[in-house]
């Protein structure tokens, strides 16, 4: 690997807004994952992301993407390439007619490329994980600029090119996992799992003995998307012998703690106040990872609780 660098860099999952341009269609990590490219339209004024400007054509990209993005949150999963280095003179001018930008702003823009084309290299059979990089990073198997994923505020920087070819190694070590294609998948394959348990203390403990989902007067099974005309459909919704409630919630990824807690908070409260009839009403909140920030947010909200799951695959020969 002459010559050649590597950079880390993290986007997120929140939409991609720059100075000269919103992208209405696009999360900044899509900008990475989708449409090959990283973006940074004020690394030159920014001390920390001045390495943006020692990347050149041949350099590789290690992409950690945050735990609010769809794909992949909270590890590396891909390798990039850079291809090309542009300017975004066409944007400038864009922005500048619309006001959006000052003349010395515009100027400044000029002056520097701002977009770093990318072409992928390598996909890893397996994300590498947060954990896993701190671990290293602990023990010395990678450089401590690495511990820059998933810090507040961080972009881009270099690091050792060392850390480019303990990742490879390790990946070659690591059998291949589903594509995320099929995790698109997951939360109505989960749900569907869920609701046709004979038993919910089969998997979730004997304190859960007895709830089923629920039902109409007439017998009619509606406890699955439950809707309640007012805040969304609540995924799974179970009621005991008591009369008591369990209201189920279903995260295939990661999702930000206001707008996961935030809904199911809203489905806890509408059963409260509709269905209960001073009743207990409890929740689960059931996600494939769980952030620090999500763990928080759940703590806070009274009669919640938060799980995580694993998918296992299961071949029979029928030839």
């Amino acid at each position: 690997m002459v010559d050649k660098r590597v950079f880390l860099i993290q986007s997120s999952g929140k939409p991609a807004e720059h100075m000269t341009t919103i992208f209405s269609d696009r999360a900044y990590s899509d900008e990475v994952s989708k449409h090959a490219y990283y973006r940074h339209e004020t690394w030159d004024t920014k001390t920390r992301d001045q390495d943006f400007g020692k990347a050149k054509v041949g350099d590789y990209i290690l992409h950690y993407c945050t735990s609010d993005v769809e794909s992949f949150p909270g590890q590396i999963k891909n390798i990039y390439e850079i291809v090309a280095i542009e300017g975004i003179d066409p944007d400038i001018e864009k922005a500048l007619k619309k006001g959006r930008i000052t003349k010395e702003e515009a100027e400044r823009l000029r002056k520097n490329p701002h977009v770093l084309r990318l072409r992928p290299h390598t996909t890893l059979n397996r994300g590498l994980e947060l954990a896993q990089i701190r671990k290293w990073v602990e023990e010395g198997s990678l450089s401590s600029a690495m511990n820059n994923c998933g810090r507040l505020g961080f972009n881009i920087c270099e690091v050792d090119s060392k850390d480019y070819k303990t990742i490879i190694d390790w990946n070659k070590t690591q059998p291949p996992t589903p594509s995320q294609s099929l995790g698109a998948l997951l939360e109505e394959d989960l749900r569907h799992y869920i609701a046709n348990l004979p038993t919910l203390e089969s998997v979730l403990g004997e304190e859960y003995r007895g709830y089923r989902l629920c039902k109409e007067p007439d017998g009619r099974i509606t406890g699955e998307l439950y809707d309640t005309k007012i805040v969304g459909q609540i995924d799974l919704l179970y009621q005991n012998d008591n009369g008591d409630f369990l209201v189920i919630e279903l995260k295939r990824t990661e999702d930000t703690s206001d707008k996961a807690v935030g809904q199911i908070a809203r489905y806890l409260g509408w059963v409260h106040e509709n269905l209960s009839k001073n009743k207990k009403v409890e929740g689960l909140l059931i996600a494939r990872s769980a952030s620090e920030e999500l763990k928080y947010a759940v703590n806070a909200l009274k009669g919640c609780k938060l799980l995580t799951y694993e998918i296992q695959f299961k071949f029979t020969p029928v030839s």
